[in-house]
């Protein structure tokens, strides 16, 4: 057609005059001289804005409301945007169409069809204008559709009193004026200003003017009706038309023709694409590259998610709409930060779903090329975000970090962050331990400080005794000391120790308060370090739908090399999860979907002869559980081959012959390193490898890995990861003399069992639990330990820990309390140990293990050739005990003197006695009245003098309860005295020691009265 020589003719015509020396860095539209990076902003600003026009006029159509804020935003943009490159004629036209609809306000309802054509006419124009200044050319004004703007801005701002028939022809009339009337006189010299296009002295400007006119706007001329409205997809294509040409540098025959009337072809495959874009080169600005990279992450999965949605519902148009603004916003700004070869990517891409939608050809093969299109795209960006060569513009630029300018907080420094946070909450918890350490000593410190207060009243009283009788004596003598006003020396010092009592008292009393300012800090410091690391935590918290791209990718060309047919779907992607987690596992799951389309999903023939569908089903379910993210990962395939397993683990020398595999450790040989059922090697499969790294992975991050498998049913894989690695809430248990924590996710109840309640509940081997029969071990029994519970314990605490569906009863030996710790790795030898989630540090500095019984519990179940082993160790470990000492007696220190409960305590516990302490007599019978029989003390060393009961009313009372007299009771003091003596012999004492004591006379008593059976 005349158009196609119309454009052909555009270079000679917009090129700079021959005595003129061009200029790299400007862009000469008609007169106009525009610096490059303005116009190239102009043009993908006003692409925009038409785009926002367009579809908001589209809409307003169908709905009854007033002018949006969005139209009237973009338009006046439009406006103040083209004043400012110097486009006359567009601004006086967008500023009539701004003038026009800012009347259609609230309580107006909406207008009528016919003058929402006027609108989209207008839009119309300002396209064709749009596209004319892309090609070089600059559009004169346009005083008809002005004026048909201008009658409906008078239309709808006439009185009342004005007939409505009238306002409806006169809009007619000016609208059918604009469209078939004026666009040749548009473009004629006489009625085109001076300085809106080429001057009248060039004819020839406005002669190939009038002709490109004419054939953008032939489908107008050659309509049969007045107004004619093109569809949204139309506007969007010839928009894109409009933004691409200010772009690329192909010859200007390409862009001639709208893309809807131009047959696109696209390549099949992305080395044919990466053929068609091999003469586009990258032009970065580094400046916008990182805005871009942020954005693109951003849009890029919300265009494959659009894709499938729009795979499943072919006939939907709205989702192509909305595929192709992504498309649009993605193209428009990879070309502002210079990825010239992604922004040409996605204008293919759409070009392919504009000549779909028009040709109705949305079939699963095309939908297959537009997929594998979209990995190509994603493929692109993967190189502008991890480049293996410099791009053009970065070639002096120093290498940045990986992924660096993907986050505003690079992650090294944010993981960085959050081990400081955790050593802080270490740092508080050792704080806490030293208050707390204080705070006890501060309370024997007021024993010891009202003790001295009473003795130090008997001095006074002892002293006013002794002069009393002194003066009953010596009454012959005239006067008293005390009548001249004279103290003895020892009034004198009881008064003087008085006072410095009184001083160590507000000494005492200023050191608590200090001790409780101190507390209420730590309390609010730690408040504010919990909420430091739950903000550092949301930080790193990422959702799994992340990823979902990564593996929709894998999904596809798997099952594209290996000629199956697969569908992926991927629910409860909003989970969120630890980056780091996520990070390190994403090469696992990739693994696993692998493993499905290649092992797991049958070839095309063998479903449809089982009665399947020829497409595999392939879900990945992620759900949170407590502290912990459940990834499902299930197939309709046939399952594991058991039977092959055997065979093969049999072959490998992996089991013995004669050994008896049952279901769920033949299903557990698959994780096995080097273990592979394939007959041959490929690409994806036969290697051996996968499998063990996929649990490694699992176990090393504190998780575990489960399968169930039914033949011909499918397969399942659930791996069980934490929510975060760094900070956690654990339950402190002692067991065997050791410390190890559980996390408190698990523990649903603690329960405190005694006497026959326990030994019920020992010889069933289970508790009963809101219905449920759970299993009980000990947790030494289960770490290979013999149990071995303190002769003081009053009562068993037993664990009721629940993960998932699985439950299970632990008793322990005491529980230690509730902690919030830091988790720390526990490194590759532990990692691969079953039941080990991790180490953390106490605030005393003591590192602890952080244990997982129920998988420890699950793994004894799987492999219960571990069980005699279990046993002969802890048959060595009770033989190899039993040879370094006796099971250890215990022996209560009753005195009222911190110092010295504290010496005997060292004494006897470096004999290998268990030690109970008490403050005084009321102190002592209180806990021996707590005691089961079985958890008494062997003997009682018990001091004379001390407040509340002293050492005989406590003799007194143990020998005349039936439950205690048969404890032996060693008094040791310092009244020496015969008396004394043999009251305390008369009392029912076994031995009588004055202080200061020696050692060994003392230990060898006790160890007499114990080896005499009295114990």
């Amino acid at each position: 057609m005349s158009g196609s020589g119309n454009v052909i003719g555009f270079p000679s015509a917009t090129a700079p005059a021959a005595h003129e020396a061009p200029d790299d860095h400007l862009k000469h539209v008609g007169e106009l001289r525009i610096s490059l990076p303005l116009y190239n902003i102009y043009l993908a600003e006003t692409d925009e804005l038409l785009r926002v026009l367009t579809r908001d006029f589209g809409e307003w159509r169908h709905e009854q409301r007033a002018v949006s804020g969005e139209a009237l935003q973009a338009v006046h943009t439009l406006a103040g945007t083209s004043g400012t490159v110097g486009f006359q004629a567009l601004r006086d036209l967008a500023h009539a169409l701004e003038t026009t609809i800012e009347t259609v306000v609230p309580p107006r309802a909406g207008l009528r069809d016919a003058q929402h054509d006027v609108l989209e006419q207008a839009t119309q124009r300002i396209g064709q204008m749009l596209q004319a200044f892309a090609l070089g050319d600059l559009a004169p004004a346009q005083p008809d559709m002005i004026e048909a703007l201008n009658t409906l801005w008078r239309s709808l701002t006439a009185p009342p009193g004005e007939s409505r028939e009238e306002q409806l022809d006169a809009l007619f009339a000016a609208t059918y004026a604009s469209i078939v009337g004026t666009p040749a006189q548009a473009v004629s010299p006489a009625e085109t200003p001076a300085g809106a296009a080429a001057g009248p002295a060039d004819p020839q400007l406005e002669t190939l003017f009038a002709a490109t006119y004419a054939s953008i706007v032939a489908d107008a001329l050659q309509a049969d009706v007045p107004a004619t409205a093109e569809t949204p997809a139309a506007d969007l294509g010839s928009s894109d038309d409009l933004f691409d040409a200010g772009f690329e540098h192909a010859p200007p025959l390409e862009h001639a023709l709208p893309e809807a009337l131009v047959p696109a072809i696209m390549p099949a495959d992305a080395a044919a694409l990466l053929a068609a874009s091999a003469g586009i080169s990258d032009e970065l600005d580094l400046d916008l590259l990182s805005v871009f990279l942020e954005e693109g992450a951003d849009l890029l999965p919300q265009i494959g998610e659009a894709l499938r949605s729009w795979q499943q519902q072919p006939h939907d148009s709205g989702q192509a709409q909305m595929l192709l603004r992504t498309l649009h916003t993605v193209k428009g700004s990879a070309r502002m930060a210079g990825a010239m070869r992604l922004g040409q990517h996605a204008h293919e891409i759409e070009t392919h779903i504009e000549n779909m939608l028009h040709a109705g050809t949305a079939t699963p093969q095309a939908f297959e090329e537009l997929l594998a299109h979209y990995d190509h795209a994603l493929h692109l960006f993967e190189q502008l975000q991890q480049p293996l060569l410099p791009l053009p513009g970065m070639e002096d630029m120093p290498v940045a970090e990986p992924k660096a300018a993907l986050v505003r907080v690079r992650a090294d420094i944010l993981d960085r962050l959050v081990n400081q946070a955790g050593e802080v909450s270490i740092t508080r918890s050792k704080m806490e331990n030293e208050v707390g350490v204080l705070g006890a000593s501060l309370a024997e410190f007021s024993d010891n400080l009202q003790r001295l207060r009473r003795q130090l009243r008997e001095v006074e009283i002892q002293a006013e005794s002794q002069i009393a009788s002194r003066m009953a004596v010596g009454s012959e003598r005239d006067f008293d000391p005390l009548e001249f006003d004279r103290f003895t020396r020892l009034q004198e010092l009881t008064r003087m120790m008085a006072e410095s009592v009184n001083d160590v008292a507000s000494f005492h009393e200023n050191l608590s308060h200090s001790v409780d300012a101190v507390t209420d800090d730590l309390v609010l410091q730690a408040r504010l370090t919990r909420d430091l690391q739950r903000d550092l935590m949301q930080i790193r918290m990422v959702p799994f739908a992340s990823i979902a791209e990564r593996l929709f990718r894998v999904a596809r060309q798997s099952a594209k090399e290996v000629d199956k047919r697969v569908n992926l779907d991927i629910r409860g992607g909003g989970v969120e999860i630890d980056r780091s987690v996520l990070e390190r596992m994403a090469a696992p799951f990739e693994h696993l979907l692998r493993n499905a389309i290649v092992h797991g999903i049958e070839p095309r023939d063998a479903r449809l002869a089982a009665g399947k569908s020829e497409t595999g089903e392939l879900l990945v379910q992620v759900s949170q559980q407590g502290n912990e993210v459940a990834i499902a990962f299930s197939d309709d395939g046939a399952g594991l081959d058991l039977e092959r397993i055997r065979a093969k683990a049999l072959s490998a020398g992996l089991v013995a012959p004669d050994a008896q595999l049952g279901d769920a450790q033949a299903a557990e040989l698959i994780f096995a390193p080097g273990f592979s059922t394939a007959d041959s090697l490929t690409e994806l499969a036969g290697r051996g490898v996968g499998m063990d790294i996929v649990r490694s992975e699992a176990l090393a991050l504190g998780g575990r890995i489960e399968t169930a498998t039914q033949a011909g049913q499918g397969l399942r894989f659930t791996i069980h990861l934490p929510l975060t690695l760094a900070v956690t809430q654990v339950v402190l248990l002692a067991a065997h003399g050791k410390t190890y924590a559980l996390p408190s996710v698990l523990v649903e109840q603690v329960l405190h069992l005694k006497g026959e309640q326990l030994e019920q509940v020992q010889a069933a081997g289970c508790i009963e639990s809101h219905g449920h029969a759970l299993a009980l071990h000990h947790l030494s029994s289960m770490l290979g330990e013999t149990p071995a519970a303190p002769a003081v314990q009053r009562y068993v605490p037993v664990l009721l820990l629940r993960n998932g569906n699985d439950r299970l009863a632990l008793q322990v030996d005491d529980v230690l309390g509730n902690r919030e710790v830091v988790v720390k790795h526990v490194g590759p030898q532990l990692a691969r140990m079953p039941g080990i989630a991790g180490a953390t540090v106490l605030g005393t500095g003591d590192i602890v293990l952080i244990l997982n019984p129920v998988a420890l519990a699950q793994h004894l179940e799987h492999h219960p050739e571990l069980l005699p082993q279990y046993v002969v160790a802890s048959g060595d470990q009770r033989a190899a005990s039993s040879a370094l000492a006796a099971p250890r007696a215990c022996v209560m220190v009753v005195d009222d003197s911190l110092t010295v409960r504290r010496v005997m305590q060292r004494l006897f516990e470096r004999e290998g006695y268990l030690v109970m302490l008490a403050k005084d007599g009321v102190d002592a019978l209180e806990q021996l009245h707590a005691l089961a029989a079985p958890a008494m003390p062997a003997l009682l060393l018990v001091d004379v003098e001390m407040p509340r009961m002293d050492g005989f009313d406590l003799t007194r009372n143990v020998r005349s309860d039936d439950k205690t007299r048969a404890i032996p009771v060693i008094m040791i003091t310092s009244r020496s005295a015969d008396k004394h003596r043999t009251h305390a012999f008369e009392l029912g004492v076994n031995a009588y020691f004055g202080k200061p004591f020696q050692e060994d006379e003392l230990l060898a008593e006790v160890a007499r009265l114990l080896g005499g059976g009295v114990a």
